[in-house]
């Protein structure tokens, strides 16, 4: 378990503080995963990011961040240097 280093009662802080090493990396894969299917939908690296989180919240910064390695990803094979 993750030790408490802080008291303050925000979402991200407490989800955090409830789960071990695996129970993050199955809530970040989820995360990732919903990204990824999401960008499936336009499948169009100049789509907009959708806003499924609350700004600032822990999933919010999973999202945006695979958000952004996905669109990279697909940009590198659709423009190859």
């Amino acid at each position: 378990m993750i030790p408490d280093k802080e008291e303050d009662k925000s979402n991200t802080k407490i989800i955090f503080r409830k789960m071990n090493q695996n129970s993050f990396s199955e809530f970040a894969w989820e995360i990732f995963n919903k990204s990824i299917n999401d960008y499936h939908i336009t499948d169009n690296v100049d789509a907009n990011e959708p806003h499924n989180y609350a700004q600032g919240s822990l999933e919010q910064i999973l999202y945006s961040k695979n958000w952004i390695d996905t669109v990279q990803w697909h940009f590198g094979r659709h423009y190859p240097r």
